[in-house]
């Protein structure tokens, strides 16, 4: 026998083999058709912890009967007021009475009406199971149902916890906060993690790609940093062997707003999760991405510090944050490789596009890796170059020697003006070979002319960026990742503004044929992002094309 008291109403129900709920007045909508009702009663199955509740906070304890279940309801009409009810569970014989379980909390979504009406016999069939089930382990299934009319109202059940331990702490069913991001200007956000833990310092940026996050996780440009993905949901393509841009993954973490629990593509190969957590990448989810953007957008680019680590607190992580500064330091070096070495992989057919340009000639290409992605590599490649990669600091007399009909001086992370080894090997360079340079290639060859570069208020990153062609006037759609651009009023006479950004009016690219050279500020390879600019490799082949005619 069990014992149920309507709050508002005083009366005592009993309910012996299912549900009486005798005295309940409920109102009834003008609905049309059962069928309509039937359709909108939702009965569903779900794990329910209701956070912080009774005396125990997160971890509530269970020696008595002050959780509260809440019975979600919803309007078929929404001009009505809430009927709110509380339903009392007065358990006078806990043994009798299967003890109320977690994993079966059923949420149930109940009508009101202005029609003071009996519910028909089907619908109260359903309503009568999903409210049994609500307080009780067994199955829908198997619960009689009454024979009886009933109206419903929604209401909230007081119950136990179950056959814990009194005074046992019993955890949430779901993962709970568990790290925190803590900013250069005092904010703190707390998080869920995934990935790696510990403890990592990094500038914060956010990425407004819509896709592409496997590229943009191996995209050695973002070593140091933190992205943001404005994207909200991210994971459900999880990590495929196809798309990545480098060897290994050299951002500092990735900050997204939710976190896909499953994954869904045809060459998917593991999840996002496992991935970071093999490459020992920290990544946080469930914190409000969007808030963090304005706040960039604001602000400017800030300084943070993402934690797993319960015993630091949030004065030592904000400490941590004030003094770490990624300006003037030399990323580069850490990003680039080690040796010469001649890229010998071949480019699949779905990157084999925009090539009508060729004329079968071979050209030997020099690339500087900074920090170089893949795809430069392969769209190079697709135009039939021979390519040799070497390191950041190889000395411009070695490359000379390779009498390569071009050079390319790769995109990469961090700040020009750290790098001035670079610089010079650019300057010695210059005007002997073609040169194409590419994003951080494009900033040394501004500083190499005699230019000056500025670190941006928040940068441009993400794969939806206006660029005008200054010289046809055309607008593409570009894949840009950069915190540093050329200053043009600092450049001297003889060197072209090809390219601005329609965002900001910043230099995008830059050309000077007396010089034999070029550059983008901006990823004309995509990867990830649109192929609006691809066809300047077909311009940096006829660069070199023109250079072995006259020669």
């Amino acid at each position: 026998m069990k014992k149920w008291r309507l709050e508002s109403e005083e009366e005592e129900v009993e309910a012996e083999n299912g549900l009486d709920f005798r005295g309940v007045e409920s109102e009834r909508n003008e609905i049309h058709g059962e069928q309509n009702v039937e359709r909108n009663l939702e009965v569903v199955g779900r794990e329910l912890w209701k956070k912080r509740i009774g005396r125990g906070g997160d971890h509530a304890s269970t020696d008595d009967h002050q959780r509260f279940i809440t019975v979600d309801h919803q309007f078929l009409h929404h001009r009505r007021p809430r009927l709110r009810q509380r339903l009392h569970h007065r358990d006078h014989a806990s043994a009798d009475r299967p003890h109320f379980q977690k994993q079966n909390i059923i949420i149930c979504k109940w009508f009101h009406s202005h029609k003071k009406e009996h519910v028909s016999e089907n619908i109260t069939r359903m309503a009568t199971k999903a409210m049994y089930l609500s307080v009780s382990n067994q199955s829908l299934l198997s619960i009689p149902a009454t024979t009886k009319p009933l109206q419903v109202r929604s209401f909230t059940v007081r119950c136990s916890t179950g056959a814990a331990p009194m005074g046992a702490a019993v955890p949430a069913p779901w993962k709970l906060a568990d790290a925190r991001l803590v900013l250069q200007d005092g904010s703190i956000w707390k998080a869920k993690s995934f990935g790696a833990s510990g403890t990592q310092v990094g500038e914060v940026v956010f990425n407004t790609s819509l896709t592409g996050y496997q590229e943009i996780l191996t995209d050695p440009s973002y070593a140091g940093q933190f992205v943001l993905m404005t994207n909200p949901h991210i994971g459900n393509t999880g990590i495929n062997i196809d798309d990545e841009e480098s060897i290994q993954c050299f951002l500092a973490g990735l900050v997204i707003r939710s976190l896909s629990i499953s994954t869904s593509n045809w060459r998917c190969t593991e999840s996002l999760s496992d991935y970071l957590s093999k490459r020992n990448i920290m990544g946080i989810y469930d914190v409000d991405t969007r808030a963090i953007t304005r706040r960039l957008r604001e602000d400017g680019s800030l300084i943070g510090v993402l934690s797993t680590e319960k015993s630091k607190t949030d004065e030592e992580l904000l400490e941590m944050s004030r003094n770490w500064d990624i300006v003037g330091v030399d990323l580069i070096s850490s990003v680039s490789c080690q040796k010469p070495y001649e890229w010998v992989a071949k480019t699949d057919m779905e990157w084999d596009f925009n090539s009508s340009g060729r004329d079968g000639k071979t050209f030997h290409v020099v690339a500087y890796d900074f920090g170089i992605k893949h795809n430069i590599l392969r769209r190079l490649a697709s135009y039939g170059c021979k390519i040799t990669v070497v390191p950041s600091t190889w000395p411009a007399s070695e490359t000379l020697k390779m009498k390569p009909d071009g050079v390319l001086f790769s995109n990469g992370p961090g700040d020009p003006s750290a790098v001035p080894y670079a610089v010079e090997t650019v300057k010695e360079i210059i005007g002997k070979v073609p040169v194409f340079g590419i994003c951080m290639g494009h900033q040394l060859l501004g500083q190499a002319l005699g230019g000056k570069t500025f670190k941006m208020k928040f940068g441009h990153h993400g794969g939806n960026h206006p660029v005008r062609n200054l010289r046809n006037g055309s607008v593409e759609i570009s894949a840009q990742n950069h915190n540093y651009a050329v200053d043009p009023d600092s450049l001297p006479d003889g060197v072209e503004v090809t390219h601005v950004n329609l965002n900001d009016g910043s230099c995008a690219g830059l050309a000077s044929p007396q010089r034999k050279l070029m550059s983008l500020q901006y990823h004309p390879e995509a990867s990830p992002g649109p192929h609006d600019s691809d066809m300047v490799f077909d311009h940096f082949m006829e660069l070199m094309r023109r250079e072995k005619q006259s020669t």
